[in-house]
């Protein structure tokens, strides 16, 4: 079986770590599978420095006509061909497989930055529907927005649910945790959030949930970690609501600072309008810090009854949600212990098989 793998996205951070996890997995139980991946030889090199795979030079930007145009002539003699991302190859007439992690750029254009990528954007999901023969998404709620969306068929749908690394855990050395927390200048009770400052983040939210705090006298520190962009204007509005204080900005966290960071934690928010599955709570409960998250798409479906749900457009409910678990020790207590039993449901290796399995029936229909 000759696999085809799109790994231009291998260093970025989400659809990167969705590529690293499902591919080393792969690799391991290989058996006997011939699997040519497409991206810089160097940086699948520095992630797989023994692999036998065959790899493609291929450096065609994400999102232009070029990838589409050049692509598929690279795509010979493939059993089967996985894009992790909706930006697969239309003019390729082999199988293909593609994930979809969310439709955000469906959902919220605004976070385009041309017209031409809107356009881009929503050419691509139509051509999904007729052109792959099968679709993986992370969860339920991405399925259910494909089918309400764009009309898919939910046969054609496949969910498989990513795994939580197993390097994120708690860490046993609290001097470790405190070194971080003195060389961060947190003072009080650690509030936490990980993502991209964009607009379905709702870090604005927090922001205002921080004010709020401030006033009443509550003695916290928030972390913004791995917000990327738009930082100037973002410290920007913490100065003018004058909560430079209370909230820290990291835009860029390696995987050892963010193991330190979510150990540090005494409570993780995730108060997004829309998540394709949401993985950082998860890596928090890992690290045996309780989480509090929105009720919105999939977020109940991947956190269940193991974190708090608020309604992310009612900043008093995240205040009171804040308030409620840092002065309950016993449901402080119960959240922890839920988080890391729950967490055991999500597994790369587990992920990476079922995508594999799924290669095998698509190639035998």
């Amino acid at each position: 079986m000759k696999i085809g793998l799109d790994v231009r996205m291998i260093n970025y951070s989400g659809i990167g770590r969705y590529i690293r996890n499902i591919l080393s997995h792969m690799l391991e139980y290989n058996n006997g599978e011939e699997f040519i991946l497409y991206g810089k030889i160097n940086e699948v090199r520095n992630q797989f420095p023994t692999t036998e795979a065959v790899i493609y030079q291929t450096e065609y930007e994400i999102y232009k006509i070029v990838e589409q145009i050049m692509l598929p002539s690279k795509l010979k003699d493939l059993d089967i061909f996985h894009s992790p991302h909706y930006n697969f190859p239309i003019l390729y007439r082999g199988r293909v497989i593609v994930t979809v992690h969310d439709i955000i750029h469906f959902l919220y254009p605004i976070e385009l930055r041309s017209k031409l990528a809107k356009l881009y954007s929503r050419y691509m999901f139509k051509k999904l529907q007729k052109k792959s023969h099968k679709i993986i998404t992370d969860s339920e709620s991405t399925k259910r927005d494909l089918i309400e969306y764009f009309k898919f068929k939910p046969e054609n749908i496949e969910v498989i649910y990513i795994g939580v690394d197993p390097y994120f855990k708690q860490l046993d050395d609290p001097k470790v945790i405190s070194r971080f927390k003195e060389k961060l200048g947190v003072k009080g009770l650690m509030l936490m959030f990980v993502g991209l400052n964009k607009y379905h983040k709702n870090i604005q939210a927090l922001l205002k949930v921080s004010k709020i705090l401030k006033e009443k006298n509550f003695d916290f520190t928030l972390l913004l970690a791995g917000t990327k962009m738009n930082e100037k204007q973002l410290l920007k509005t913490i100065d003018e609501l004058g909560i430079s204080e209370n909230v820290k900005v990291l835009s860029y966290l390696d995987d050892l600072m963010m193991l330190y960071a979510y150990n540090a934690a005494d409570i993780f928010i995730l108060p997004s309008f829309y998540e394709g599955f949401g993985l950082p709570p998860l890596e928090a409960m890992a690290c045996g810090t309780p989480v509090i998250v929105s009720n919105a798409s999939s977020l109940p479906e991947v956190v269940g009854d193991a974190g708090l749900m608020i309604n992310p457009k009612e900043i008093d409910d995240i205040v009171q949600a804040i308030i409620k678990l840092s002065e309950d020790s016993e449901l402080y207590n119960e959240m922890v212990k839920k988080g890391l039993e729950h967490i055991k449901k999500f597994s790369w290796a587990d992920a990476a098989q079922k995508t594999y399995d799924l290669y095998k029936r698509v190639i035998n229909e």
